[in-house]
C-alpha cells in the first residue's frame, strides 16, 4: 500500500468525532466520517507507522443499520452523519463512542449512565444558516450547506430534512427570486458579488419565524418584492395570487420563475398551502467584512420585528438577530430538566425563598464593573445584594450566554451570578430576566476568569456551580479559581465530551468525583452529544 493508492476498507468501529476505523493488509485504516458495517472506497491520504489516513470517496456497500430514506445530499454536505440509521441505533452508537472516549481518558467509573434521545430526530434545528453560491465554478445560484470539506461548493438544501417544511419553502423561493433577478453571490476569493446568507431562526414553541437576508453593499437592492413574496408565500391558500413574486416554487405550467416571469417581471401561478408558522420579521443585513461568518455591519428591519420570542421550560426568551440560542429547542428542555434536576438532588427545594430589594418599589443590581457595593435602580430584572448568609443557596451560572441556565434555575436558589463575556447576550439576558419577573439573578460582563475572581473579593461564595462552557472547555486560567472557591457541588454541561474529559482530570485531582452523569443528544443524525455530569467534593 501506498500513498495514492484507492482501497476497499470496511468499517468495523466508529470514534466520537467523526473517525471511523478498518483493517486492509494487516494495516489501520483511519477515515473521517462513515458508519460501522460499510464498505468504503477511499484514497490514502498519508501512511504512518501506527495508521494509515484515508479519505472516503464513495459507499460501496450500504450497512446493515442503514434503513430510512434520506435527502439528495446525504454523504456530500457536513450536516448528517447518521441520517440513514434509526435514532435508536444512532444512541447507542454515541453512548458506545462516549464511553470508548471516558476510557482512554482514564475515566472507566463513568462508564456506566443513562443516554436521553432528543424528542424530536427530524426538523429539529430552530437555527439554520444557509449560504449562496454554486455546486460548481459557473454553475446556477444554489442556496444552500456548504460540500464537505469544502469551502467553495454550495449544495442545494431545498430538501434538508433538519429543518421544517416552512423553512424548505422559504429556502426554495429565495433560490428562484434572486436566480430570477441574476444577483450574484459573494465569491469568497475574490471578494466581489452581493449575495452572502440566509439565516433562519424559528421559535419552536412560539410558532415565529426571523428571516435574515444577509449581502454586501455592492450593489443597491429593492428588496421589497422579496418581502412580499415572503408573506404571501406564508399566506398562500388558494391559486393565482402570487403576483410579482414566487411562492413554493410550484409555476404552473413554467418550469421556473424565470420562465413564469412576463416581460414587465410579474408573475401570477397556482400554489397550495401556507405556513404552519408566521414569519414575524424579515431582516436585511450587510456584511462586508472578508470573514466567511454572519456578522452585521448594518442591520435593516424590512417588515416586522427584529427579535424573536420563544419559551422554554414555562420561562419566556427574547433572542436577537445574532445571539446564541440553543439549535434544538425541544432537547434544550431536556438538557436544562436534567441540570435541573441534577442542583434539586443537591440543595432540595424547601430550603429556597425568594429575596429581592427594591429601590422605590423597582428592583435593583450592582452596576457592572463598579467594585462598589452600592446599588443602581435599572428596572426590574436583578438582584440585590451581596452578603451573604448560610442559610441561603448561591448559585453561580458561569458562561451563562444569554441566561437561559440561569433563568432555569432561578426558582431553585435564592441568589444566581451569571457570568458572560459577550456583552450582546449579557444585554439579552438581562431583558430575559426582566421579562420573567425574575430578581435574584445578577448578570455580569467579562471573562469567568477574572469576573469569579471579583465575586470572591466581594464575599460572595457558592453552593454550586453551573458551567456550560464554549467547545474548547474551561479557560486554563479559570479552572483553578473556580476550584479553588471550594464549592461543594458542581453541575458541568458539556458541549465537547472530550474537553470534558480534560477538565474531569484537574477536577478530580483538586478532590472532585462524579455523582451523576447523563448524556443528551440535542443534535440527532450527528455525532455530537452533550454531557451533564453532578460532581461533589470529597
Amino acid at each position: 500500500m501506498k500513498k495514492k493508492d484507492i482501497i476497499n476498507v470496511k468499517i468495523n468501529k466508529m470514534h466520537f468525532g467523526g473517525k471511523t476505523e478498518g483493517e486492509v493488509e494487516g494495516k489501520r485504516i483511519v477515515l473521517s466520517g462513515g458508519i460501522r458495517g460499510q464498505l468504503v472506497k477511499a484514497y490514502v491520504k498519508k501512511i504512518r507507522k501506527d495508521k494509515v489516513e484515508a479519505n472516503i470517496i464513495e459507499v460501496v456497500e450500504k450497512s446493515a443499520d442503514e434503513t430510512l430514506s434520506v435527502c439528495k445530499n446525504f454523504g456530500k454536505c457536513g450536516g448528517c452523519a447518521y441520517l440513514s440509521v434509526p435514532y435508536e441505533k444512532q444512541l447507542v452508537y454515541k453512548k458506545q463512542m462516549l464511553q470508548e472516549l471516558f476510557a482512554k481518558g482514564g475515566h472507566k467509573d463513568i462508564s456506566d449512565f443513562e443516554i436521553i434521545g432528543s424528542p424530536i430526530d427530524r426538523e429539529y434545528k430552530n437555527k439554520m444558516e444557509f449560504t449562496f453560491g454554486n455546486e460548481i465554478k459557473g454553475g446556477e445560484l444554489n442556496i444552500g450547506l456548504h460540500r464537505k470539506a469544502s469551502s467553495m461548493s454550495i449544495l442545494d438544501a431545498s430538501d434538508c430534512m433538519l429543518v421544517s417544511e416552512d423553512y424548505r419553502r422559504i429556502l426554495k423561493f429565495t433560490g428562484e427570486f434572486f436566480r430570477a433577478k441574476n444577483i450574484p453571490h459573494y465569491h469568497i476569493m475574490s471578494h466581489s458579488g452581493v449575495l452572502r446568507h440566509l439565516v433562519l431562526r424559528r421559535g419552536i414553541n412560539t410558532g415565529q419565524i426571523l428571516v435574515n437576508l444577509v449581502t454586501t453593499s455592492q450593489m443597491e437592492l429593492d428588496l421589497s418584492e422579496y418581502v412580499r413574496g415572503l408573506l404571501s408565500l406564508e399566506k398562500a391558500v388558494g391559486k393565482n395570487v402570487c403576483e410579482g413574486f414566487a411562492c413554493d416554487g410550484d409555476f404552473g405550467e413554467a418550469k421556473s420563475l424565470s420562465d413564469a416571469m412576463n416581460v414587465n417581471g410579474s408573475t401570477s401561478f397556482s400554489f397550495t398551502g401556507g405556513f404552519k408558522d408566521k414569519i414575524i420579521g424579515i431582516l436585511h443585513t450587510v456584511n462586508d467584512s472578508l470573514a466567511d461568518t454572519v456578522q452585521a455591519d448594518k442591520l435593516e428591519v424590512l417588515y416586522g420585528e427584529e427579535i424573536l420570542k420563544e419559551v422554554v421550560l414555562g420561562k419566556q426568551y427574547l433572542i436577537s438577530p445574532f445571539s446564541f440560542f440553543q439549535t434544538n429547542t425541544k432537547g434544550v428542555q431536556t438538557l436544562y430538566s436534567v441540570a435541573i434536576d441534577m442542583v434539586k438532588s443537591i440543595i432540595g427545594t424547601g430550603n429556597v425563598s425568594t429575596k429581592s430589594s427594591n429601590c422605590n418599589g423597582v428592583s435593583s443590581m450592582y452596576v457592572e464593573d463598579s467594585g462598589e457595593n452600592d446599588v443602581a435602580c435599572v428596572g426590574k430584572a436583578i438582584m440585590k445584594t451581596a452578603d451573604v448568609n448560610s442559610d441561603k443557596i448561591v448559585l453561580f451560572d458561569l458562561y451563562s450566554g444569554t441566561g437561559t441556565i440561569g433563568i432555569a434555575l432561578s426558582d431553585v436558589a435564592d441568589e444566581v451570578y451569571s457570568i458572560e463575556i459577550v456583552k450582546e447576550a449579557v444585554e439579552m439576558a438581562k431583558i430575559n430576566a426582566e421579562r420573567n419577573d425574575i430578581e435574584n439573578i445578577e448578570f455580569i460582563c467579562g471573562d469567568v476568569g477574572e469576573k469569579v475572581g471579583d465575586l470572591a473579593q466581594r464575599g460572595i461564595h457558592p453552593d454550586v456551580i453551573v458551567l456550560d462552557p464554549p467547545r474548547g472547555g474551561i479557560m486554563p486560567k479559570a479552572l483553578p479559581q473556580i476550584i479553588d472557591f471550594g464549592a461543594k457541588n458542581l453541575v458541568y454541561i458539556s458541549c465537547n465530551p472530550k474537553s470534558f474529559v480534560n477538565d474531569l482530570n484537574q477536577l478530580k485531582d483538586a478532590g472532585y468525583e462524579v455523582k451523576d452523569i447523563k448524556a443528551v443528544d440535542m443534535f440527532p443524525n450527528t455525532w455530537h452529544v452533550e454531557t451533564v455530569v453532578l460532581m461533589s467534593r470529597k
